[in-house]
Parts: structure tokens; C-alpha cells; sequence
């Protein structure tokens, strides 16, 4: 049976900053444990797995509100598109708002695309 367990600590999510209060932790090794986040730019109710949540702040004190960039991949930044464009916040928000080269993350079928029209 999975855990549920009290979390309450800020967290760094592809939204930008959250308040993460839960965290649910599998009763496998095969599954992610997830966290339930408020977002605090728009105070929505987000799941995320522990693969893209970073912790705000570190644990010596020396580098605050710094952590370790979230990597997503080009199609997974396509199907957050529209949320990230509502969280100005956001790692990902300049890019996708046409102030960051978007060409650096072409999507699968940009590739093909362009796999294609080479041949």
C-alpha cells in the first residue's frame, strides 16, 4: 500500500516555485514518488513526479533558491505549452514566449520534418 506523508516545503516545479504539502511514495521501486504542489504564481493544484521537482534552496545554506535545472524534453515542453504561457514564472516561459531561440528544442515532428525535406 502506498504512503502518504505531510511534505510542506517549497519546491522548484517546470511551473516555477510551489508549495509542495504532500507526497505520495509508492510500495514499489518501479514508480516515482509524486508531490502535490500549489503553484504559487497562479495558486493551481498540480501532481508532479520527483523526477521534475527541485528543492528551493539548499541544504548548507550557501546557494539559496538555487538548484539544479529541470531537463524536459522538446514534446513534453509541447504538451506543457500552454500552462507554462500562463505561469510568466517559469523556467521555460521565455522560450516559449518567442524571447529564447525555440529552434534548440525542436519537437519529434519538427525532426522528421526536417529529416524528411533533407531527403
Amino acid at each position: 500500500m502506498p504512503i502518504v506523508k505531510n511534505y510542506n516545503k517549497l519546491v522548484f516545479t517546470p511551473l516555477g516555485k510551489a508549495k509542495a504539502d504532500l507526497i505520495w511514495i509508492p510500495d514499489n521501486s518501479e514508480e516515482m514518488s509524486e508531490y502535490h504542489c500549489w503553484q504559487h504564481e497562479t495558486n493551481e493544484v498540480w501532481w508532479w513526479p520527483q523526477s521534475l521537482i527541485r528543492q528551493v534552496g539548499s541544504f548548507t545554506g550557501k546557494t539559496h533558491n538555487q538548484h539544479s535545472p529541470i531537463m524536459l524534453s522538446s514534446d513534453l515542453i509541447c504538451s506543457y505549452k500552454e500552462h507554462i504561457l500562463r505561469h510568466v514564472k517559469s523556467p521555460f516561459f521565455q522560450m516559449l514566449n518567442g524571447q529564447v531561440d525555440a529552434r534548440r528544442y525542436p519537437s519529434e515532428k519538427d525532426k522528421e520534418k526536417s529529416k524528411n525535406s533533407k531527403d
